[in-house]
């Protein structure tokens, strides 16, 4: 009775059968890591419409927080500043 499965014919078709079934997704893997890749490559040298030197990133905790849209307000007083209403204003809790 042992090994009887493994030399019947339908033991060999089944052992075929995972075996393209391995190679399949083995494939499928690899052209999905190359997609990933020319998105992410893709992703790192898109233009966003915005210099990333000229951006301004402020942590607040706890207080300051509060504080938040009184500092909004004020940067978009003053004229010195380009300052878009666009933009969005992200507040962020550490």
């Amino acid at each position: 009775m042992k090994g009887a499965f493994k030399n019947s014919a339908s033991g060999i078709q089944l052992r075929k059968a995972l075996v393209v079934l391995q190679f399949t997704i083995s494939i499928a893997l690899m052209v999905g890591t190359g997609i990933v890749y020319q998105q992410m490559k893709f992703i790192y040298s898109a233009d966003m419409g915005y210099n990333r030197d000229q951006i301004i990133t402020i942590q607040q905790n706890g207080q300051n927080v509060t504080r938040a849209s009184t500092l909004k307000t004020e940067l978009l007083r003053n004229k010195a500043y380009n300052l878009s209403e666009l933009l969005p204003f992200v507040l962020v809790n550490n």
